[in-house]
């Protein structure tokens, strides 16, 4: 195997890791690199119990390999300035990092029982689907909540949903104050599938859902 097929193998290939899949966006010379720093980082961090730097460093790479313009840029975005102060105002919450209350599961495909495994294997499959929205009461707990996703890693979503879907968080902020009210429904959906299709979605079906909570803004949490 060359570098070249190695590096690409973290992204849905042989060595799949989907927290390493930005390698196969670096040229062979910046993968290279980003590995030798990322070993030299491992020795000298198991010599200071300090692994703040090896974090810092994926954050980094992450960051260099995703950027650049992207597929679908749009010359207005829906991002307005607050009518009132976040203490007199309603929330709500919609992420698309494939939250949904367990016992209620979304079936991808018809299919029951589907996994993150299979979420992985099908990727191609989801990124030509509409998404589906899945509806999470505001009371639901955060052991109730499962989590599935093809396009991301979601062990930490899964240790801790409020990493990616910050349902506690809102609901302390309510509690303290800092908003007036939480809505009673929150949002969730698959991040991964036909841009097309979710913008029509969400014209037709979601934003309906969403307008008659009357909302004075809403949390966006990308997946």
């Amino acid at each position: 195997m060359s570098f070249s097929e190695f590096k690409k193998s973290f992204a849905y290939g042989s060595r799949n890791n989907l927290s390493f899949k930005f390698l196969a966006n670096f040229s062979d010379d910046e993968a290279a690199n980003f590995i030798e720093n990322l070993m030299k980082l491992v020795a000298s961090s198991l010599n200071e119990d300090n692994y703040n730097e090896i974090i810092k460093h994926i954050v980094n790479g992450q960051a260099k390999a995703y950027q650049g313009d992207a597929k679908f840029t749009y010359a207005q975005g829906p991002f307005c300035k607050m009518r009132e102060d976040l203490s007199v105002s309603k929330i709500g919450l919609l992420t698309s990092t494939g939250h949904f209350v367990s016992g209620d599961d979304p079936n991808p495909f018809d299919v029951k029982e589907f996994t993150q495994n299979d979420a992985v294997a099908r990727i191609s499959d989801f990124l030509r689907e509409k998404p589906s929205l899945s509806i999470i009461p505001k009371e639901t707990r955060k052991q109730d909540l499962s989590v599935r996703h093809g396009g991301y890693d979601i062990t930490g979503a899964k240790l801790d949903p409020n990493v990616a879907f910050p349902i506690d968080v809102l609901k302390s902020l309510e509690k303290q104050g800092y908003i007036k009210l939480l809505c009673n429904e929150l949002y969730s959906f698959v991040g991964a599938c036909a841009q097309k299709a979710l913008i029509n979605e969400v014209n037709k079906n979601w934003l309906p859902k969403i307008v008659k909570h009357d909302l004075d803004g809403i949390v966006l949490v990308p997946a």
